[in-house]
């Protein structure tokens, strides 16, 4: 299959932009011809020297070279622009939308978000949307009920793993969050809620550990650090800021969880580096992750609810063969997540794609 991936962000830093240069080799190692449209950048993690890398402006020159090509982001201007040129050229068209579309996302810049919409829907009509989850899903049908979609995730980025340690059997559960400290977004409002419940009522004997670390955000350390001193819990949270990857290595080795509670986000790193290290979440649907971890039955996955999310870490703690099943959970998953075969969800879906199309022409 000769494949077109477009990302104008593709050689840029950032999860998405590595998240598809990975997807690219992957799927290039699986014998199939990728070409990365994007513009000029110098970020190569993941990529191998096959994959063949144009201009985006370059793309309408190539399309005779394509089978299929994948637009990854529907709120960029030039990827909607281009996509209208293809309309016409009969070339299949697969749109990632990247959570762009989840209810939570959409109320950011809303007004804009819908002009926007309304003004190119007409030429989205015949994509087909990839999106990471049954859930994410159900948020692109209600804008387009009449688009077909297929489901992938996004893999993991292997390490050389230590065994994790796991502080299960001691009196001092470890919950961590890592990441991007943008609080509305990644939940950590939510998350200092939680964390405030379960402090006023732990079970006795337990001295939990809540650790959030990660780069600072608009502001985020401020509200953070004045949200922490407000519930007067700021020395039995620690707050780390930005930590480097041995720190970070290490706190997700030692973390009983990782706790991540997205209001909307593409399957976010920091879940996958937990997966990988064998270290059991706890997470949002909103994540677009909690599917799989439900299937593997690797973590808790909770509704963004603080007393839910409370009891879920008090039930779950001190049940030693939970916790053994979440590991082994995490595992299975492990496995699940590696990119080459994550590829294959990808080509699953280009395929039935490329087969719809071929049975509408018959028609």
């Amino acid at each position: 299959m000769k494949i077109g991936l477009l990302y104008k962000d593709c050689l840029k830093k950032g999860g998405y932009p590595r998240d598809v240069r990975w997807l690219a080799s992957s799927l290039t190692r699986l014998g199939h011809s990728v070409i990365i449209f994007c513009d000029p950048g110098y970020e190569k993690d993941g990529l191998i020297p096959i994959v063949r890398i144009k201009l985006t402006k370059e793309l309408l020159l190539k399309i005779n070279e394509l089978d299929i090509i994948h637009v990854f982001s529907l709120f960029i201007i030039d990827h909607v622009l281009i996509i209208r040129k293809l309309v016409n050229q009969g070339i299949p068209i697969v749109v990632s939308n990247l959570g762009q579309l989840m209810k939570f996302c959409m109320q950011r810049h809303r007004i804009r978000k819908e002009f926007y919409l309304r003004l190119f829907t007409s030429y989205l009509k015949d994509v087909t949307f990839h999106v990471f989850s049954p859930l994410e899903e159900k948020h692109v049908q209600a804008y387009f009920p009449s688009n077909k979609t297929f489901i992938a995730t996004l893999g993991l980025f292997p390490k050389s793993r230590s065994i994790p340690f796991k502080n299960k059997n001691s009196s001092s559960p470890i919950f961590l969050f890592f990441g991007r400290n943008d609080v509305f977004q990644k939940g950590i409002d939510i998350l200092i809620d939680a964390f405030k419940y379960v402090i006023n009522t732990k079970i006795i004997g337990i001295n939990y550990q809540f650790i959030i670390a990660g780069n600072d955000w608009k502001n985020s350390r401020k509200v953070i650090n004045k949200k922490l001193n407000n519930y007067n819990i700021q020395d039995k949270v620690k707050f780390l800021g930005n930590i480097d990857e041995n720190i970070k290595d290490k706190l997700l080795n030692e973390a009983s969880f990782l706790i991540f509670l997205s209001r909307f986000d593409g399957p976010p790193r920091p879940i996958r580096e937990s997966i990988e290290r064998g270290t059991p979440v706890i997470i949002s649907p909103e994540t677009n992750m909690g599917y799989l971890i439900s299937n593997y039955n690797a973590g808790i996955v909770t509704e963004l609810n603080i007393t839910k999310i409370g009891d879920e870490i008090e039930s779950h703690i001190n049940n030693e063969e939970k916790y053994f099943n979440y590991c082994n959970g995490v595992e299975r998953l492990r496995t699940y997540l590696f990119w080459d075969r994550v590829a294959e969800d990808y080509l699953t879906g280009y395929r039935d794609v490329l087969s719809n199309l071929q049975t509408i022409k018959k028609n």
